[in-house]
């Protein structure tokens, strides 16, 4: 129950525009959270999709690189953002464990392939990256969460996905993808980020009251 309470204050905190009270809260929950990732992945994922504390994230994925995980999941997901991190900043990308079987695979860990398989594409200009994006949608908009797991894996696939896609050119898209949002489970600690994004899409292509109706929600939540 205390976990749980924390990670609801971590996604008011960040979603009000306090990432610093955002990083505070993810160290109570590490001291909460036995997986040992689960807060790194939460720091990194909130600065790359939340508007989180940069330095903190940079910090989480250099500890993910030497982070003790559990199990073969918590070790290719550690790697997955690290390497979501890395294609993001232009680093060099660390090579990936072998994936699973389809049928072993979480629905955490097919969003993190989907999606890096698609950053790689458009990073590349590679002529698969359509397929690929739409690859993501799909699995996006399939609602494959299997449950809550509080760290931002349920909730960053559509901001990346809208990201691709306005840098492909493809702004109605990045629109459309911004409102695939998770609702009725857990929190989503990167909605003001993704709101503030939706408006001025929503600006772009004309939609009027759909940038009106963004930004009244995401000032609602940054009311400060």
């Amino acid at each position: 129950e205390r976990f749980e309470r924390r990670l609801s204050l971590h996604a008011v905190a960040l979603n009000g525009g306090r990432p610093d009270e955002a990083t505070a809260l993810s160290e109570s929950i590490r001291e909460l959270q036995p997986d040992s990732s689960f807060h790194l992945r939460l720091r990194a994922l909130s600065a790359m999709y939340g508007d989180g504390d940069r330095p903190a994230g940079e910090r989480a994925v250099a500890a993910l690189g030497v982070a003790r995980a559990r199990d073969a999941r918590e070790s290719w997901l550690n790697t997955c953002v690290r390497a979501q991190w890395q294609l993001s900043t232009g680093e060099s990308e660390p090579s990936m464990p072998p994936a699973r079987t389809v049928r072993d695979r979480s629905a955490a860990e097919r969003v993190c392939d989907a999606t890096l398989e698609s950053m790689r594409a458009v990073q590349q200009r590679d002529p698969s990256a359509r397929e690929a994006m739409d690859r993501l949608e799909d699995l996006v908009r399939s609602g494959v969460a299997e449950f809550f797991m509080g760290d931002g894996h349920l909730d960053y696939a559509t901001i990346a996905l809208a990201r691709l896609r306005e840098q492909s050119g493809d702004r109605p898209g990045a629109l459309a993808a911004l409102r695939y949002r998770p609702y009725f489970i857990g929190w989503q600690p990167f909605l003001a980020a993704s709101l503030r994004d939706e408006g001025r899409l929503a600006a772009d292509v004309g939609d009027r009251d759909g940038a009106i109706r963004a930004y009244e929600h995401y000032l609602a939540l940054r009311h400060n």
